[in-house]
């Protein structure tokens, strides 16, 4: 990374990145003390779920270790079609958003 172009989407997916991560963390937090959890049983388990995708996932090939976790016709699959196409595609006018602020800074 060297230009100034590409300082600013390195910003855009690694310095803004984390918050991203974080709101889907607090998200899943969230549900799990809708579920009826604690906000800590709930927080522990999708750090726990964070540290551990991470980890598996490292190196790996992300469209192999997502067929990996969704198996046809479980909970994954069914939840991944709710996701849909919208996820990804808000994710990346976010890290987009970020690009374009950090070239205007």
């Amino acid at each position: 990374v060297g230009s100034d172009d590409e300082i600013d989407k390195m910003t855009a997916l690694t310095g803004s990145g984390p918050a991203y991560l974080y709101e889907f963390m607090k998200a899943m937090t969230d549900k799990g003390v809708e579920f009826g959890f604690s906000v800590e049983v709930a927080r522990k388990a999708i750090d726990g779920l964070v540290e551990g995708a991470l980890v598996a996932a490292e190196g790996e090939d992300l469209d192999v270790m997502i067929s990996r976790v969704a198996s046809k016709g479980g909970t994954t699959e069914v939840a991944l079609n709710v996701l849909g196409d919208d996820w990804g595609g808000v994710l990346k006018k976010a890290a987009e958003a970020a690009f374009k602020r950090s070239k205007e800074l």
